[in-house]
């Protein structure tokens, strides 16, 4: 898309605006331009937008939108059974609960993820600027 825009951008401005006329190669550019246009549209983009966000980080992004939501729902409905006393209402809060506990139990637990150097840095930075409780205390002589 963005390559089709690139060569009509490039084709319609001096020098070759004049050789695209020369030859007779206007009618294809402009096929190329509609089309470029109709891919655009397809894909919810317009002429002028960046490209769109990688799709490995999209679906990085969306799983952890999903991860939130899914341990938002599961802590709350947890709440709500901890909190309701014994009856239908329960009844129902743990019939809701049950498809979560079932995907927990499916889903392995993932490592969490390693800091990123910069935290690491601060980290050790910390670590060595405060006092460690373990160590005794000298006293002077």
């Amino acid at each position: 898309m963005d390559h089709g825009w690139h060569q009509v951008a490039i084709a319609g401005k001096a020098p070759l605006a004049a050789d695209v006329k020369k030859v007779g190669a206007g009618p294809y550019l402009k096929r190329v331009e509609e089309a470029t246009e109709a891919l655009a549209k397809g894909l919810g983009r317009s002429s002028g937008q960046k490209r769109a966000v990688a799709r490995s980080k999209r679906i990085r992004e969306a799983v952890v939108a999903c991860t939130q939501a899914f341990n938002a729902i599961h802590d709350d409905i947890g709440w709500l059974i901890a909190h309701t006393p014994s009856g239908k209402q329960r009844d129902l809060l743990a019939a809701l609960h049950a498809p979560f506990l079932a995907l927990l139990e499916r889903s392995p637990q993932r490592a969490p993820a390693t800091a990123a150097p910069e935290e690491e840095v601060a980290e050790d930075a910390e670590e060595e600027g405060g006092e460690d409780p373990e160590e005794p205390e000298s006293t002077p002589e």
